[in-house]
């Protein structure tokens, strides 16, 4: 089903206004309001997730650095696991689930 014209609109805009941040190089803790981060990391850097806390929260993160960004906390892939690392030019969706940060879409 096609969006009207109105609705169209506002999807466009409210989609720009996604907070989207680039921190600074180096080691950085994802705060609960962040929604949309790239890194251009130079170096091996660890980004902390925030404590899961049910709320719904979803995550985008990019790697547009030339070195490996690790993503630390309780993420579950096929598995839960307690890092998981991107490569320059990876990018990952991440959603609280309430038990761990579900990696997709």
């Amino acid at each position: 089903m096609a969006l009207n014209w109105m609705d169209f609109v506002w999807t466009i805009k409210r989609w720009q206004q996604v907070k989207r941040k680039t921190p600074a190089s180096g080691d950085y803790t994802i705060s609960t309001d962040d929604v949309s981060l790239i890194s251009s990391n130079t170096s091996a850097a660890t980004w902390t997730l925030p404590i899961v806390a049910g709320n719904g929260q979803v995550l985008k993160i990019k790697n547009k650095g030339s070195a490996a960004l690790t993503l630390s906390g309780t993420i579950f892939t096929n598995a839960t696991v307690t890092d998981l690392v991107l490569s320059t030019g990876d990018m990952v969706t991440l959603s609280d689930d309430g038990v761990a940060w579900s990696v997709g879409d």
